[in-house]
């Protein structure tokens, strides 16, 4: 009986020894699970990051592009006022011009007819 006793401990001690290596082995493999879920997280937080940057470039190359756009268009307006005050100055003058040979030529005419 007494043999039978000390074989039923061994087993027990047996069993509770395969109970606490089990337990180990399955905290092991969580915090392996942990470890990679972890790696996981970053990578995913890496790439969101690369992403929204990405983004951000992106819409800063496009304000910049529309800012650009804006001053060619406003330099335009500019430049075509420029021109069309320009095409009047040169217009008025052009005017003014014909009218003064326009009165040359009448002062010659009535001159020419005054010395007949």
């Amino acid at each position: 009986i007494a043999a039978e006793k000390v074989e039923r401990e061994r087993e027990e001690e047996a069993i509770a020894a395969e109970k606490v290596e089990r337990e180990r082995e399955a905290a092991a493999i969580s915090a392996e699970q942990k470890r990679v879920q972890s790696i996981t997280n970053e990578r995913n937080q890496r790439a969101i990051l690369t992403s929204r940057l990405q983004v951000d470039v992106k819409v800063r190359a496009l304000e910049a592009e529309k800012r650009a756009n804006k001053e060619a268009e406003e330099q335009a307006k500019k430049v075509m006022m420029a021109e069309a005050v320009l095409v009047a100055a040169l217009e008025q003058d052009a005017k003014e011009k014909a009218a003064a040979l326009e009165q040359e030529a009448e002062a010659n005419a009535i001159e020419t007819r005054l010395q007949l």
